[in-house]
């Protein structure tokens, strides 16, 4: 502020005197500043998977099966169109973006139509149906950036500004490619933590890994 920033938002006080401000109708409040590290060793993701549990179970507790659900599948189908569309354009494109769509345009599509055929199986349309019925919160940013490991240990998840009520399995899914950069041994470590705090039949974890 004293150095004038120009995108820097009016800050209020609270009765606690912590600051906070209003974006778009919504309390954003002021942390204390967390020193500490990124995500390095699997106790680091044992903690990230046991803290995402902890979210999922506590808030699916209190949210009605009225609240609005961010439509992943419906996210994917327009995104999965838009690429065959663009595939189908592929020679009106410049020389580098024709290359990579010859290179692996088909077998993205192969991929996703694997994945389609699996998405509409009985256990797993029923799974999603039931998702729905029973909401959760997802932060819906899970990245490396927006974990800090403490100096005394401790796990804490950042910048909350994008939470919704949506898909835990496909939260779950985004945060393994969002944070353990395909090492097995993490990804094993994050799941791990998870199901100490919510257990995941054999279809939810099918679910995950579509």
């Amino acid at each position: 502020m004293d150095n004038g920033f120009s995108n820097m938002p009016k800050w209020l006080t609270s009765n606690s005197e912590r600051l906070w401000t209003l974006n778009q109708g919504r309390p954003f409040y002021v942390t204390p500043w967390i020193k500490g590290r990124n995500l390095e060793h699997p106790e680091d993701y044992e903690k990230l998977g046991q803290a995402l549990a902890s979210l999922h179970v506590t808030s699916s507790r209190f949210l009605s099966n009225d609240a609005p659900f961010y439509d992943h599948i419906g996210l994917w189908k327009g995104h999965d169109r838009l690429f065959r569309k663009r595939m189908a354009r592929a020679n009106q494109t410049d020389i580098r973006t024709r290359r990579w769509y010859k290179k692996f345009g088909e077998g993205c599509n192969r991929f996703s139509d694997r994945s389609w055929t699996k998405l509409i199986k009985p256990e797993i349309v029923n799974l999603l149906k039931k998702e729905i019925i029973h909401p959760a919160l997802i932060h819906n940013d899970i990245t490396s950036y927006n974990i800090i490991i403490s100096d005394d240990g401790g796990l804490f998840i950042i910048d909350w500004d994008r939470v919704t009520v949506g898909s835990i399995y496909v939260k779950i899914a985004t945060a393994l490619m969002n944070t353990t950069p395909f090492n097995s041994v993490f990804i094993y470590s994050l799941l791990k933590g998870y199901e100490e705090l919510h257990p995941l039949d054999p279809n939810e974890r099918k679910l995950i890994e579509l």
